[in-house]
């Protein structure tokens, strides 16, 4: 039986979702396994507009692959080996994407998932659209550090992660967990990832590891 952890990944021409206080951001980034019993709810903003263009590094065979699934309005060109989408809207997601670290859920996954997820963090409210925070409260020191790829400070903390290999006997049942380390991503199981797609959510991405 395989076995396969992920992170969320954003799409193309998905939802964001922004803190009206820039402030905020750093909140989020400090997010680090524990409940929160005093949860203030920050005002977020849903970003529907595209009003630039946005680049994507691409071969054609990644044109062959991504081409027929997109939706208009868009219009694709290619200049200088990069190809530019230019979309009038943003793609409705079920989540909302401002990170692989703090996932942002619209009602229709909370009502579908709410019961894993519940397990394993919280689900917080904000204010200024009807979306939930999941706080990740489920901290796993599963990360195979001898086989991973790891960048550190010089104080011995990790920087970036540049290749994840993980210890399946730490992980156990576990469906979503987070790494001992600050803004670690929310990674999550083939049995989450299953539940996701069985339950039709819209415009939600993983990257397998």
């Amino acid at each position: 039986m395989t076995f396969t952890v992920y992170t969320f990944e954003v799409g193309l021409g998905q939802e964001w979702i922004f803190p009206v206080d820039e402030d905020h951001f750093e909140l989020f980034f400090a997010m680090n396994g524990k409940v929160i019993s005093n949860w203030d709810p920050p005002v977020m903003r849903v970003n529907r507009e595209i009003n630039h263009e946005e680049r994507f590094s691409s071969s054609f065979p990644w044109l062959d692959e991504h081409v027929p699934f997109l939706r208009k309005p868009a219009v694709i060109l290619l200049k200088y080996g990069r190809f530019l989408f230019n979309h009038e809207r943003r793609f409705y997601s079920d989540f909302p994407w401002l990170g692989e670290h703090v996932p942002f859920l619209r009602k229709p996954a909370v009502e579908a998932l709410g019961h894993v997820l519940l397990k394993y963090g919280q689900l917080l409210p904000v204010r200024g659209e009807e979306v939930w925070l999941f706080n990740a409260t489920t901290v796993l020191d599963a990360l195979d550090h001898e086989r991973s790829h790891i960048v550190y400070f010089d104080d011995g903390g990790i920087l970036a992660i540049e290749r994840y290999v993980f210890d399946r006997g730490r992980i156990g049942t576990a469906e979503v967990f987070k790494l001992p380390m600050r803004a670690s991503p929310v990674f999550v199981t083939d049995s989450f990832v299953k539940q996701v797609r069985s339950a039709g959510l819209r415009d939600v991405s993983f990257k397998a590891l």
